[in-house]
């Protein structure tokens, strides 16, 4: 497991977080997805995840251990605001929320992640905390419908592949000193370079269309973890009484009640 370049990702997301909105915090299940997605996208380019974490199928979707034992020290350097709260009654335990309060200092997190990861693994994880932000359940849903999820079944480790290579364009054309016979020798062997290309290409494609395909499962496992992000959340804040005037007028909430205008 590469842990520098996994704290990296934890700051960048909380980072990205900040900036995509002031208020916002992240908690451990959210830097988790997060660091996923960039492996996941690492993995699309080069077949090999970023970060090398043994990820596996757990019941709240993409998991490791490892990853989430490095969570706090990653950010215990950093200049945040860490709230805590018990989780609801079917679970026991303290829930963490961490926040950059400082633009400033989120900006410097932001820098120096970038210098330290790659591009393509950085940007596409940024869009998805800008996406999801906070959403619990969206954000699991997501991962939950992710192709290493959808081959793998509960407790298993995730496979990551990389995506097929596209088939290179044919070199250009022979400049008109080289003579007849070199043109046309030249020309049979791009000629069966490409057909070879283009047969393994060809069976990897019929190689991926034998697959099974896998049906998402909104099962149990799913619901329970649903059912465990929210409490994540913490209780809803109490309802708010009170009375407003507008143009003589008077406005009444009654705490979670349709207001009234009377």
């Amino acid at each position: 497991m590469d842990l520098p370049i996994l704290q990296q990702l934890f700051r960048y997301a909380l980072a990205v977080a900040r900036h995509r909105d002031n208020r916002q915090e992240l908690g451990e299940i959210h830097l988790l997805k997060y660091a996923y997605l960039a492996d996941l996208a690492h993995a699309s380019r080069h077949g090999t995840t970023l970060t090398s974490v043994p990820w596996r199928f757990y019941k709240f979707g993409p998991w490791s251990q490892d990853a989430w034992q490095n969570i706090a020290p990653a950010l215990a350097a950093l200049p945040v605001e860490l709230r805590t709260f018990e989780y609801g009654d079917t679970l026991e335990g303290e829930g963490k929320r961490w926040r950059i309060s400082d633009p400033h200092d989120a900006s410097e997190v932001l820098r120096e992640a970038e210098r330290a990861l790659p591009g393509w693994a950085a940007t596409q994880m940024a869009r998805y905390v800008r996406e999801f932000g906070d959403d619990t359940s969206a954000l699991l849903h997501h991962v939950y419908l992710t192709e290493p999820m959808l081959r793998a079944a509960p407790g298993e480790e995730l496979v990551f592949e990389a995506l097929p290579l596209p088939v290179p364009a044919l070199r250009p054309e022979v400049e008109a000193s080289v003579t007849v016979r070199q043109t046309r020798k030249m020309q049979e062997r791009i000629k069966s370079g490409r057909e070879a290309i283009l047969e393994r290409v060809r069976r990897k494609q019929e190689a991926r269309a034998t697959r099974v395909t896998y049906v998402p499962r909104y099962d149990e496992v799913y619901q329970e973890g649903l059912r465990w992000l929210d409490s994540l959340a913490g209780e809803p804040p109490d309802g708010q009484r009170g009375t407003l005037t507008f143009s003589g007028e008077v406005w009444r909430s009654r705490g979670g009640d349709d207001p009234s205008i009377s």
